[in-house]
Protein backbone atom coordinates (compact mmCIF):
# COMPACT_ATOMS: atom_id res chain seq x y z
CA UNK A 1 0.00 0.00 0.00
CA UNK A 2 2.88 2.34 0.76
CA UNK A 3 4.41 1.65 -2.66
CA UNK A 4 1.13 2.57 -4.37
CA UNK A 5 0.88 5.79 -2.38
CA UNK A 6 4.48 6.86 -3.10
CA UNK A 7 4.24 6.14 -6.83
CA UNK A 8 0.95 8.03 -7.08
CA UNK A 9 2.38 11.34 -5.83
CA UNK A 10 4.55 12.08 -8.92
CA UNK A 11 1.57 11.27 -11.13
CA UNK A 12 -0.66 13.72 -9.26
CA UNK A 13 1.77 16.63 -9.63
CA UNK A 14 3.35 16.00 -13.04
CA UNK A 15 0.62 14.29 -15.05
CA UNK A 16 -2.61 15.75 -13.63
CA UNK A 17 -1.97 19.31 -12.53
CA UNK A 18 -4.94 20.44 -10.46
CA UNK A 19 -8.67 20.10 -9.67
CA UNK A 20 -9.85 21.07 -13.20
CA UNK A 21 -7.82 18.21 -14.65
CA UNK A 22 -9.00 15.83 -11.93
CA UNK A 23 -12.67 16.47 -12.60
CA UNK A 24 -12.58 17.41 -16.29
CA UNK A 25 -10.47 14.75 -18.02
CA UNK A 26 -10.63 10.99 -18.52
CA UNK A 27 -7.20 10.62 -16.94
CA UNK A 28 -8.39 12.57 -13.91
CA UNK A 29 -11.52 10.43 -13.59
CA UNK A 30 -9.42 7.27 -13.49
CA UNK A 31 -7.15 8.97 -10.94
CA UNK A 32 -10.14 9.76 -8.71
CA UNK A 33 -11.31 6.16 -9.03
CA UNK A 34 -7.83 4.96 -8.12
CA UNK A 35 -7.75 7.24 -5.07
CA UNK A 36 -11.18 6.03 -3.91
CA UNK A 37 -10.18 2.38 -4.33
CA UNK A 38 -6.90 3.03 -2.54
CA UNK A 39 -8.75 4.50 0.44
CA UNK A 40 -11.02 1.44 0.54
CA UNK A 41 -8.00 -0.89 0.39
CA UNK A 42 -6.25 1.10 3.10
CA UNK A 43 -9.36 0.84 5.28
CA UNK A 44 -9.40 -2.93 4.84
CA UNK A 45 -5.70 -3.05 5.72
CA UNK A 46 -6.29 -1.02 8.87
CA UNK A 47 -9.20 -3.19 9.98
CA UNK A 48 -7.21 -6.35 9.28
CA UNK A 49 -4.19 -5.21 11.20
CA UNK A 50 -5.74 -3.34 14.11
CA UNK A 51 -9.05 -5.11 14.67
CA UNK A 52 -9.29 -8.60 13.19
CA UNK A 53 -5.71 -9.60 14.02
CA UNK A 54 -6.30 -8.59 17.65
CA UNK A 55 -9.52 -10.60 17.77
CA UNK A 56 -7.73 -13.59 16.27
CA UNK A 57 -5.17 -13.55 19.06
CA UNK A 58 -7.80 -13.07 21.74
CA UNK A 59 -10.52 -15.54 20.66
CA UNK A 60 -8.54 -18.23 18.90
CA UNK A 61 -8.44 -19.30 15.26
CA UNK A 62 -12.21 -19.78 14.76
CA UNK A 63 -14.32 -17.89 13.68
CA UNK A 64 -12.07 -14.81 13.68
CA UNK A 65 -9.76 -16.52 11.21
CA UNK A 66 -12.53 -16.92 8.62
CA UNK A 67 -13.47 -13.25 8.97
CA UNK A 68 -9.82 -12.21 8.63
CA UNK A 69 -9.32 -14.39 5.54
CA UNK A 70 -12.47 -12.96 3.95
CA UNK A 71 -11.35 -9.41 4.66
CA UNK A 72 -7.89 -10.10 3.22
CA UNK A 73 -9.48 -11.50 0.06
CA UNK A 74 -11.63 -8.38 -0.32
CA UNK A 75 -8.58 -6.18 0.24
CA UNK A 76 -6.71 -8.12 -2.45
CA UNK A 77 -9.57 -7.67 -4.91
CA UNK A 78 -9.63 -3.93 -4.26
CA UNK A 79 -5.85 -3.71 -4.71
CA UNK A 80 -6.17 -5.45 -8.09
CA UNK A 81 -8.84 -2.89 -9.00
CA UNK A 82 -6.35 -0.15 -8.08
CA UNK A 83 -3.84 -1.75 -10.47
CA UNK A 84 -6.45 -1.89 -13.24
CA UNK A 85 -7.29 1.79 -12.65
CA UNK A 86 -3.58 2.61 -12.90
CA UNK A 87 -3.41 0.64 -16.17
CA UNK A 88 -6.36 2.65 -17.52
CA UNK A 89 -4.53 5.84 -16.58
CA UNK A 90 -1.43 4.64 -18.43
CA UNK A 91 -3.48 4.14 -21.61
CA UNK A 92 -5.06 7.63 -21.39
CA UNK A 93 -3.39 10.93 -22.37
CA UNK A 94 -2.06 12.75 -19.28
CA UNK A 95 -4.55 15.23 -17.88
CA UNK A 96 -1.98 18.04 -17.96
CA UNK A 97 -1.89 17.74 -21.78
CA UNK A 98 -5.66 17.74 -22.34
CA UNK A 99 -8.20 20.56 -22.30
CA UNK A 100 -10.40 19.89 -19.22
CA UNK A 101 -14.19 19.94 -19.49
CA UNK A 102 -15.49 21.35 -16.19
CA UNK A 103 -18.53 19.28 -15.13
CA UNK A 104 -19.97 21.61 -12.48
CA UNK A 105 -22.21 24.67 -12.79
CA UNK A 106 -20.02 26.65 -10.37
CA UNK A 107 -16.31 27.10 -9.77
CA UNK A 108 -14.33 28.51 -6.83
CA UNK A 109 -13.33 32.15 -7.13
CA UNK A 110 -11.48 34.74 -5.04
CA UNK A 111 -12.98 37.76 -6.84
CA UNK A 112 -15.06 38.72 -3.78
CA UNK A 113 -11.86 39.44 -1.82
CA UNK A 114 -11.15 42.34 -4.19
CA UNK A 115 -14.41 44.09 -3.25
CA UNK A 116 -14.21 45.88 0.15
CA UNK A 117 -17.94 45.50 0.91
CA UNK A 118 -17.86 41.78 0.13
CA UNK A 119 -14.53 41.17 1.86
CA UNK A 120 -16.13 42.11 5.18
CA UNK A 121 -18.75 39.38 4.80
CA UNK A 122 -16.07 36.79 4.11
CA UNK A 123 -14.00 37.92 7.10
CA UNK A 124 -17.03 37.53 9.37
CA UNK A 125 -17.63 34.06 7.92
CA UNK A 126 -14.01 33.05 8.62
CA UNK A 127 -14.20 34.37 12.20
CA UNK A 128 -17.43 32.44 12.84
CA UNK A 129 -15.97 29.27 11.32
CA UNK A 130 -12.78 29.63 13.39
CA UNK A 131 -14.83 30.11 16.57
CA UNK A 132 -16.84 26.97 15.78
CA UNK A 133 -13.71 24.91 15.16
CA UNK A 134 -12.15 26.14 18.41
CA UNK A 135 -15.28 25.16 20.37
CA UNK A 136 -15.34 21.66 18.91
CA UNK A 137 -11.57 21.20 19.36
CA UNK A 138 -11.79 22.30 22.99
CA UNK A 139 -14.64 19.85 23.71
CA UNK A 140 -12.65 17.02 22.13
CA UNK A 141 -9.58 17.92 24.16
CA UNK A 142 -11.58 18.08 27.40
CA UNK A 143 -13.67 15.02 26.44
CA UNK A 144 -16.76 16.84 27.69
CA UNK A 145 -19.70 18.75 26.23
CA UNK A 146 -19.00 17.47 22.71
CA UNK A 147 -22.62 17.51 21.55
CA UNK A 148 -23.18 20.91 23.12
CA UNK A 149 -20.07 22.29 21.40
CA UNK A 150 -21.29 21.03 18.01
CA UNK A 151 -24.72 22.60 18.51
CA UNK A 152 -23.22 25.94 19.57
CA UNK A 153 -20.78 25.85 16.64
CA UNK A 154 -23.64 25.30 14.19
CA UNK A 155 -25.61 28.16 15.76
CA UNK A 156 -22.58 30.46 15.49
CA UNK A 157 -21.75 29.58 11.87
CA UNK A 158 -25.26 29.22 10.41
CA UNK A 159 -26.07 32.97 10.07
CA UNK A 160 -22.95 33.47 7.95
CA UNK A 161 -23.27 30.47 5.61
CA UNK A 162 -24.99 32.50 2.83
CA UNK A 163 -21.64 34.28 2.41
CA UNK A 164 -20.20 31.00 1.08
CA UNK A 165 -21.88 31.80 -2.24
CA UNK A 166 -19.40 34.67 -2.65
CA UNK A 167 -16.62 32.13 -3.03
CA UNK A 168 -18.18 30.62 -6.16
CA UNK A 169 -19.09 31.98 -9.59
CA UNK A 170 -20.98 30.52 -12.53
CA UNK A 171 -18.89 28.13 -14.58
CA UNK A 172 -19.01 26.62 -18.06
CA UNK A 173 -17.64 23.40 -19.57
CA UNK A 174 -14.77 25.41 -21.11
CA UNK A 175 -14.00 27.49 -17.99
CA UNK A 176 -10.59 25.90 -17.36
CA UNK A 177 -9.54 25.51 -20.97
CA UNK A 178 -6.52 27.53 -22.06
CA UNK A 179 -5.40 29.12 -25.29
CA UNK A 180 -3.74 26.75 -27.74
CA UNK A 181 -1.87 29.53 -29.54
CA UNK A 182 0.84 29.97 -26.91
CA UNK A 183 -0.08 33.68 -26.67
CA UNK A 184 2.15 34.31 -29.67
CA UNK A 185 2.65 37.64 -31.39
CA UNK A 186 1.34 36.10 -34.60
CA UNK A 187 -1.89 35.01 -32.87
CA UNK A 188 -2.35 38.45 -31.28
CA UNK A 189 -1.97 40.19 -34.65
CA UNK A 190 -4.44 37.75 -36.21
CA UNK A 191 -6.80 38.34 -33.30
CA UNK A 192 -6.57 42.10 -33.87
CA UNK A 193 -7.76 41.63 -37.46
CA UNK A 194 -10.65 39.45 -36.28
CA UNK A 195 -11.54 42.00 -33.60
CA UNK A 196 -11.81 44.75 -36.22
CA UNK A 197 -14.02 42.55 -38.36
CA UNK A 198 -16.28 41.01 -35.71
CA UNK A 199 -16.13 42.94 -32.44
CA UNK A 200 -15.14 46.58 -32.91
CA UNK A 201 -18.66 47.69 -33.83
CA UNK A 202 -19.80 47.04 -30.24
CA UNK A 203 -16.67 46.89 -28.13
CA UNK A 204 -14.57 49.78 -29.48
CA UNK A 205 -16.18 53.19 -28.78
CA UNK A 206 -13.90 54.99 -31.25
CA UNK A 207 -14.85 52.69 -34.11
CA UNK A 208 -18.42 51.64 -33.38
CA UNK A 209 -21.32 52.13 -31.06
CA UNK A 210 -19.41 51.12 -27.95
CA UNK A 211 -22.59 49.49 -26.70
CA UNK A 212 -20.93 46.25 -25.65
CA UNK A 213 -18.96 45.44 -22.52
CA UNK A 214 -15.79 47.46 -22.01
CA UNK A 215 -13.05 44.97 -22.85
CA UNK A 216 -10.34 47.39 -21.70
CA UNK A 217 -11.62 47.52 -18.10
CA UNK A 218 -9.67 45.75 -15.30
CA UNK A 219 -12.62 43.44 -14.55
CA UNK A 220 -11.70 41.44 -17.66
CA UNK A 221 -9.06 39.66 -15.58
CA UNK A 222 -11.76 38.31 -13.28
CA UNK A 223 -12.75 35.94 -16.10
CA UNK A 224 -10.76 32.90 -17.15
CA UNK A 225 -9.68 32.39 -20.76
CA UNK A 226 -12.07 29.46 -21.00
CA UNK A 227 -15.01 31.65 -19.97
CA UNK A 228 -14.20 34.20 -22.66
CA UNK A 229 -13.93 31.32 -25.12
CA UNK A 230 -17.39 30.07 -24.09
CA UNK A 231 -18.96 33.49 -24.65
CA UNK A 232 -17.24 33.98 -28.01
CA UNK A 233 -18.33 30.50 -29.08
CA UNK A 234 -21.91 30.48 -27.76
CA UNK A 235 -22.76 34.15 -27.44
CA UNK A 236 -24.15 36.03 -24.44
CA UNK A 237 -27.79 36.40 -23.38
CA UNK A 238 -29.41 38.66 -20.80
CA UNK A 239 -31.46 37.46 -17.85
CA UNK A 240 -34.53 37.22 -20.10
CA UNK A 241 -32.75 34.94 -22.56
CA UNK A 242 -32.41 37.62 -25.25
CA UNK A 243 -29.15 37.54 -27.16
CA UNK A 244 -26.91 40.53 -26.45
CA UNK A 245 -23.88 39.13 -28.30
CA UNK A 246 -23.99 36.70 -31.24
CA UNK A 247 -22.28 33.32 -31.18
CA UNK A 248 -19.17 33.02 -33.34
CA UNK A 249 -18.61 29.29 -32.94
CA UNK A 250 -20.00 28.58 -36.40
CA UNK A 251 -18.09 31.34 -38.21
CA UNK A 252 -14.70 31.30 -36.48
CA UNK A 253 -12.42 28.31 -36.10
CA UNK A 254 -11.17 27.23 -32.69
CA UNK A 255 -7.77 28.76 -33.44
CA UNK A 256 -9.43 32.02 -34.53
CA UNK A 257 -11.39 32.23 -31.29
CA UNK A 258 -8.30 31.71 -29.17
CA UNK A 259 -6.40 34.30 -31.25
CA UNK A 260 -9.23 36.77 -30.67
CA UNK A 261 -9.00 36.18 -26.90
CA UNK A 262 -5.22 36.60 -27.02
CA UNK A 263 -5.66 40.02 -28.64
CA UNK A 264 -8.31 41.06 -26.12
CA UNK A 265 -5.92 40.16 -23.27
CA UNK A 266 -2.94 41.91 -24.86
CA UNK A 267 -5.00 45.01 -25.66
CA UNK A 268 -6.36 45.16 -22.13
CA UNK A 269 -2.99 44.93 -20.42
CA UNK A 270 -1.64 47.59 -22.78
CA UNK A 271 -4.45 49.94 -21.74
CA UNK A 272 -3.82 49.20 -18.05
CA UNK A 273 -0.12 49.98 -18.43
CA UNK A 274 -0.83 53.26 -20.23
CA UNK A 275 -3.29 54.31 -17.50
CA UNK A 276 -1.52 53.15 -14.36
CA UNK A 277 2.10 52.60 -15.41
CA UNK A 278 1.97 49.13 -13.86
CA UNK A 279 2.07 45.70 -15.51
CA UNK A 280 -0.85 44.47 -13.47
CA UNK A 281 -1.88 41.72 -13.49
CA UNK A 282 1.40 40.11 -14.62
CA UNK A 283 1.03 38.74 -18.14
CA UNK A 284 3.73 36.75 -19.96
CA UNK A 285 5.37 38.44 -22.90
CA UNK A 286 3.98 37.21 -26.23
CA UNK A 287 5.92 34.40 -27.84
CA UNK A 288 7.95 36.12 -30.60
CA UNK A 289 10.50 34.62 -33.00
CA UNK A 290 14.02 35.96 -32.39
CA UNK A 291 17.37 36.01 -34.11
CA UNK A 292 20.02 36.49 -31.43
CA UNK A 293 23.68 36.86 -32.29
CA UNK A 294 25.89 34.85 -29.99
CA UNK A 295 23.05 33.06 -28.20
CA UNK A 296 20.96 30.05 -29.18
CA UNK A 297 17.50 31.58 -28.78
CA UNK A 298 14.66 31.21 -31.23
CA UNK A 299 11.94 32.93 -29.19
CA UNK A 300 11.48 35.03 -26.06
CA UNK A 301 10.82 31.94 -23.93
CA UNK A 302 14.42 30.81 -24.56
CA UNK A 303 15.66 33.91 -22.72
CA UNK A 304 13.89 33.03 -19.48
CA UNK A 305 16.03 33.65 -16.36
CA UNK A 306 18.37 35.91 -18.35
CA UNK A 307 18.74 39.68 -18.03
CA UNK A 308 17.39 41.23 -21.21
CA UNK A 309 17.94 44.87 -22.25
CA UNK A 310 15.35 46.06 -24.77
CA UNK A 311 16.16 49.30 -26.62
CA UNK A 312 13.37 50.89 -28.67
CA UNK A 313 14.14 53.59 -31.19
CA UNK A 314 17.90 53.47 -30.74
CA UNK A 315 20.68 52.70 -33.18
CA UNK A 316 22.77 49.58 -33.25
CA UNK A 317 25.48 51.25 -31.18
CA UNK A 318 23.16 51.87 -28.22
Amino acid sequence: MGTIAVTALPQAFALIGGPPQFFGTQYGHFALLKIALFIVALSFAGVNRLVLTTKLRASGPMPARRVLIGSVVLETVVVFCVVFAAAAMASSPPAAHVQPVWPFAWRPSTEAWDEPELRGELVRLLIAAAAGVVLIAASLALRRFRLLAIVVAVIVIAPFTPSLSLLFVEAYPTSYMHSTTGFSAEAIVHGQLLFQQRCAACHAPREGSGGGADLTAPHLWGHLDGELYWWVTNGVADWRGNAVMPAFGSVLSEQDRWSLIDFIRARNIGVQISKTGKWQPPVPAPATPLICAGRDADEIGDLARHVLLVVAGGDSAT
